[in-house]
Formats: structure tokens, C-alpha cells, sequence
């Protein structure tokens, strides 16, 4: 990708695209050849092979270590364009970092329409595009708002556990949410934007019923309140549908080279990230990669959907930006409390892990400046 970054403009004709504004946006807009190719080939794998070769593409490390802002702030002159500002809606040219930005737009704008298509190959396909874009666009150097965008899209398709009773057959579309929304949440690059749109409260209705997938939260909920409560709805599942015992599974586990087991966990840590390396942020190394190491935990009685779903969940709190609002505090805490009154010894340490990183939000200082434990104490 880095020696072909040059010839982009063969397949993503800078200069005769149409950026597109918004996910619904895209009807009759003119797009450049290779996104055309990605939403309108009659062809179902020439779609996804298409996406996939988009998402090559935009790995380029050029991209995500440009060393310069990709777009201006807007209102400001020649914002976007790279040019002088003029009368004209037209700018007299198109930087490369413009065009660079626009093409990134253009592709998110692609993805999220193609998420409420009606064939589920073209939604699928949207989804594991949405972890690699995720993990490999420079948001920092873009204007605010695209990160956030593709929080509010991906996270309608987790209300897919709302339907389920088991964890047995979890649909695809799920495990695909997890993998791309745990990719946002590793961009402590973007922590500001993502503490913004995960705290704050967000009417999210607009989104459920547009997916179809499952009853949306009431509005004014925030989204980091719909996830912890879907982490909880998960955990009653979790027992039952636990793997066998952590004596019989350590047992096993025993007569196992260590060296063949942790070529085992590498192996599935390297195919759930896609086999993407975007810019995240320093993370613990056991959130690296949620899926490799909930196939490790699983050995100990633990399902792996929910090892990976509340290795998820686990990064809420690290992002937060001041106090946490009394209904998260709740849900924070009765989830604690559920995790570490679980059977596996995976899911018990999760529950630590997020008590450990929501200790430091009320220290002694400022309980003792309130004159006493307050609603966030734990």
C-alpha cells in the first residue's frame, strides 16, 4: 500500500468524486471508481473483495502518520481544500491532504450506508470494514465528528443480544460489532471525542428504528449506559452457557506444551484483529486483543462472547472525562458485582479490572472536600 499510495487517483479519482454527506446521502452522488465498485457491483463478492482491497488501501502507513492536519477547522479559510478561499463553491484545487480527507470521508459515508443494507453478505462485509477503517484512519488530524459517527452506527447492531436467550449462536453480525467497536474504544488518540460520545446523553432512537435491531434505549440515554446494560443482560447467559468446568478445563489445559498454547492464543489474537495495526492508544496488554485472550480465559470455564463483549465494556471507564453521571455509577456498580459473583475466574477478573480503573474517579480528597462518600463511591 505504501509504494501504490501515489497512484490512488487510478482508482479513487480525486478529482472527479463527490464527497458525500451522512450515511443516507450517497443516492445519485457521483463516487470514485472503486467505491462505485463497493456499492453497486451486481456481484456479492466483487463487492466484499472490493471493501476489502478499500480497507488495503487506507492501512497505507502513510495514512496514519500523516504529519500534518487533514482538514481545517471548519468555518475556516479554504477549510478541507487546501486552497485560497473564494466566492466560488468550488475551490481552484485540492491539496493532497484534502484530498486524502475526502476520500476517508467518502468511505466511511460508503460503509455506513452499506450497514442498513438488506443483503446481510454487503452488511457483514460493512462491519469487519468498519473495524479496519477504525483502526487505521487518522482521526486527530480530521474535524471532530467521524469517530463518533461510526460509534452511534455500530452500536444498534449490538442490541442483537436483546433478542437472544443463549450465547450458543450468537449472530454474526454481533461478534462483527464487538470486534469493530473494541477497535473505537482502543483510540486513545481520540479520547476526548470518544468520552463525549459515550457519556453524554444521546437520543439514539433514530438509530433503532432505522436498523430494525432490537428496542432502542429511551432517549437521553447514554451510550456507555446501553452497553453496561447489555453487558449485564449478557451475564445472565454467561453461567449457562459457560464452557466445561475450570477444574476439568485446567486439567486438559496441563497436557499441553506451553509453547503449542501460546501459539494458539497468537494465532487467534492475529486473525481477530483482521490482521490490522492501526494507532491505538497504550492500553493494558491483556486489551490488546479481546478476542486472543478470551480464547485463553475460556479455558477457564468462561464463554469467549463474553470475555470479549466485556473486555468492551471494560474500556468505558479509562475513557471517562470527569465525574460519571448516577445512572452509570449504578449500572457500574451492580455490574461489578454480577461479574465477581460469577462461576469462571475470566469473567471474576474482569470485574476486578474495572474496579481497579473506577477507583481513582472519587479519591479521598474529593470525598473528604464533600464532607463524605458520595454516589460514585463504590
Amino acid at each position: 500500500p505504501k509504494a501504490f499510495f501515489g497512484r490512488w487517483p487510478l482508482v479513487l479519482d480525486f478529482h472527479r468524486g463527490d464527497a458525500l454527506r451522512g450515511a443516507g446521502s450517497g443516492q445519485g452522488a457521483q463516487l470514485p471508481t472503486l467505491l462505485t465498485i463497493c456499492r453497486q457491483d451486481p456481484a456479492p463478492k466483487v463487492r466484499a473483495a472490493g471493501l476489502a482491497a478499500l480497507c488495503t488501501l487506507l492501512e497505507a502507513p502513510s495514512v496514519r502518520t500523516w504529519p500534518v492536519p487533514l482538514e481545517r477547522e471548519a468555518g475556516s479559510c479554504g477549510a478541507a481544500s487546501g486552497g485560497n478561499s473564494s466566492s466560488s463553491t468550488t475551490p481552484a484545487f485540492t491539496s493532497l491532504s484534502g484530498q486524502v480527507a475526502m476520500t476517508l470521508r467518502q468511505s466511511h459515508s460508503l460503509v455506513f450506508g452499506l450497514l442498513h443494507s438488506r443483503a446481510s453478505g454487503d452488511v457483514q462485509s460493512a462491519l469487519r470494514a468498519c473495524g479496519d477503517m477504525i483502526s487505521c484512519t487518522p482521526y486527530s488530524k480530521l474535524r471532530p465528528g467521524l469517530l463518533t459517527e461510526a460509534v452511534r452506527v455500530l452500536v444498534p447492531f449490538m442490541r442483537g443480544f436483546n433478542q437472544l436467550q443463549t450465547l450458543d449462536n450468537i449472530p454474526q453480525t454481533v461478534s462483527l460489532c464487538i470486534v469493530a467497536l473494541h477497535a473505537a474504544l482502543k483510540r486513545d488518540d481520540c479520547a476526548e471525542e470518544l468520552s463525549r460520545c459515550l457519556f453524554m446523553p444521546l437520543n439514539t432512537a433514530h438509530l433503532g428504528r432505522k436498523l430494525s435491531l432490537g428496542g432502542a434505549p429511551p432517549p437521553g440515554t447514554p451510550v456507555a449506559d446501553e452497553l453496561l446494560g447489555l453487558a449485564r443482560h449478557v451475564l445472565r447467559f454467561a453461567a449457562a452457557s459457560a464452557l466445561p468446568s475450570a477444574t476439568a478445563s485446567s486439567s486438559a489445559a496441563a497436557n499441553v506444551p506451553p509453547s503449542a498454547a501460546a501459539t494458539g492464543g497468537r494465532r487467534r489474537s492475529r486473525g481477530s484483529q483482521g490482521g490490522t495495526a492501526g494507532p491505538v492508544g497504550q492500553g493494558r496488554p491483556e486489551d490488546s486483543a479481546a478476542a486472543g485472550t478470551a480464547g485463553q480465559e475460556a479455558e477457564g470455564g468462561d464463554h469467549p462472547v463474553a470475555l470479549d463483549f466485556l473486555a468492551l465494556v471494560g474500556r468505558l471507564v479509562p475513557l471517562r472525562r470527569g465525574p460519571l453521571a448516577d445512572s452509570t455509577v449504578n449500572l457500574l456498580q451492580t455490574l461489578i458485582e454480577e461479574l465477581l459473583d460469577q462461576p469462571g475466574a475470566g469473567l471474576r477478573v474482569r470485574g476486578c479490572r474495572v474496579l481497579e480503573d473506577l477507583l481513582p474517579a472519587r479519591p479521598s480528597a474529593a470525598l473528604a472536600a464533600e464532607g463524605g462518600p458520595g454516589p460514585a463511591e463504590l
